[in-house]
């Protein structure tokens, strides 16, 4: 069972056609789309294209938007019998790519700049310290030490 998904981002690299397969004729493309939200925690993804699909990506270009329609699959692998290890592939399968045009407004609007932050003082003037009254003499306070 395949699931299908659709992710946004913006596309960061387009890999040569690969040939595959005993007679080189599987062909298959890995492009990366970044979907960091957070610049500290990059976030790339590698999808793959096979086939009749590997020629979805001749008409984009790295630094463009685009939105991805992929497949997302696990095949297990056991490589034991030949002293490898065992485990489970997984492969990003694109098979859609929409590029999402952004309109000039949304390009060229910009938020106003923030305010400064208020200094140390200015916050202290701002918000002053409760004034607390002392306790007289043979009243005791309401702390347990």
């Amino acid at each position: 069972m395949t699931t299908t998904q659709q992710i946004t981002g913006c596309l960061m690299q387009i890999n040569e056609v690969a040939m595959k397969g005993p007679n080189k004729d599987y062909a298959t493309r890995t492009f990366y789309v970044d979907i960091t939200t957070r610049p500290d925690y990059p976030n790339y993804l590698p999808f793959e294209l096979r086939r009749d699909k590997v020629n979805l990506t001749d008409r984009l270009k790295p630094g463009q938007t685009v939105t991805v329609s992929y497949n997302l699959n696990g095949r297990p692998y056991d490589n034991t019998a030949k002293g490898g290890t065992k485990g489970i592939y997984l492969s990003l399968d694109a098979w859609r790519i929409d590029v999402v045009e952004l309109t000039s407004a949304a390009v060229y609007q910009s938020a106003p700049p923030p305010a400064p932050a208020p200094t140390p003082a200015a916050q202290m003037a701002a918000n002053p310290l409760p004034a607390f009254a002392p306790i007289a003499a043979g009243q005791e306070d309401a702390l347990p030490f």
